[in-house]
């Protein structure tokens, strides 16, 4: 679904619910660079992930994502094994943002 410029908060919506009844989540990749992600979203996809996926490698670079975003995804490193490969750059999330994801690692 990379760079595709229509994802909004309703796909967001539609991606996390499909990988939530898909039990056991046989998604291993999940790639969104490009696609306005916002925090909003950004939070969903990280609950999401937390909740039992297996997403092993995100790819989240070039969307919208500020501090609070980087926050969510910080609290989902810290609460999901199975999460490898993270590619979040190009993003607006700031120091606070960065310190977020730091903490996290």
């Amino acid at each position: 679904m990379s760079h595709n410029p229509c994802v909004g908060v309703e796909t967001t919506k539609s991606i996390c619910e499909w990988i939530k009844q898909s039990k056991p989540s046989t998604l291993k990749v999940l790639d969104l660079e490009s696609c306005r992600i916002l925090d909003a979203g950004i939070e969903l996809i990280s609950d999401t992930i937390v909740s039992g996926s297996h997403l092993s490698f995100l790819n989240i670079s070039d969307n919208k994502i500020g501090a609070e975003g980087a926050m969510h995804v910080s609290e989902c490193l810290k609460d999901n094994a199975h999460l490898k490969i993270l590619f979040m750059r190009w993003n607006p999330f700031g120091l606070k943002g960065g310190r977020y994801i730091a903490e996290a690692l």
